[in-house]
């Protein structure tokens, strides 16, 4: 197996394979956003990363094997930035439109974020399909998790093994709800530690 580096997102790194991971999160929002166009999104994420979002590069761990980053996890301490500008900045600077599509994630979804409670949102969880099942997500939530916070993040119901990952690592689910297009999904937390008296 492959030696697998996990750490901080770096200036130097590859944004528009960050980009990429984080576009891959999710099977329904950022497909509809970005119509379907992988490219495109790779490139509006990669600028992302370089501004006020919950994707700005101080909220990116990854997981690098042989010089390529095969993983990564979003994750912010609240308050999480929900201005649209950086992020339609950022589509538009790379190549694509904003429309509707955006308008509809931003309402139904980013703007939802200023409501996070106290903690830390975990907003995106990927591993490149290479390198699944060798426990590099386990490894970079590993790293990002602490004793001292809570944690909040969402997943789609279906998704068994990110769910199975979730629990495994002490989070729980709050609530069920219909997610992006009434998709099934689950709202977990996970509580900081009790400390001893």
């Amino acid at each position: 197996m492959e030696k697998i580096e996990v750490r901080k997102l770096r200036p130097d790194d590859d944004f528009v394979a960050v980009g990429r991971l984080i576009y891959f999160t999710d099977d329904y929002v950022f497909p509809y956003m970005f119509r379907g166009d992988a490219d495109a999104a790779a490139r509006a994420f990669a600028l992302m990363v370089q501004k006020n979002t919950v994707y700005a590069a101080e909220n990116i761990t990854v997981a690098v094997a042989d010089g390529k980053i095969v993983g990564i996890v979003v994750a912010k301490h609240t308050p999480v930035p929900v201005d649209p500008a950086p992020m339609i900045d950022s589509i538009l600077q790379s190549g694509s439109v904003v429309d509707e599509s955006f308008s509809r994630v931003y309402n139904e979804y980013y703007k939802l974020l200023a409501d996070e409670p106290q903690g830390v949102y975990v907003a995106n969880v990927c591993v490149d399909r290479a390198f699944r099942g060798k426990g590099v997500a386990k490894r970079m939530l590993q790293a990002v998790l602490r004793d001292d916070c809570d944690y909040n993040l969402e997943t789609v119901k279906a998704n068994s093994a990110a769910f199975a990952l979730y629990e495994g690592l002490g989070f729980k689910v709050v609530c069920e709800y219909p997610g992006f297009t009434d998709v099934p999904c689950y709202r977990m937390t996970r509580v900081k530690a009790k400390t001893k008296q």
